[in-house]
């Protein structure tokens, strides 16, 4: 899932989802619990296969946290 709040990114990981966090609000300290940190959601390209389905995202992270 993609969040830009730490109270999502928190979210979504309780669910088990894992979770690129966008560093547009907030600071990158608070979102460390992300499994990805990105500048903008503006850099990120989005792909679909096809053949099964998946849907494929690039992005240039600023920290992998994960």
């Amino acid at each position: 899932m993609i969040e830009d709040a730490p109270a999502g990114v928190r979210a979504g990981k309780a669910a088990g989802c894992q979770v690129l966090a966008v560093a547009s609000s907030h600071r990158l300290n608070e979102l460390q619990e992300a499994d990805w940190i990105i500048a903008s959601i503006d850099q990120i390209a989005v792909s679909v296969d096809p053949e099964t389905l998946t849907l494929n995202l690039k992005f240039p992270a600023l920290q992998s946290c994960g």
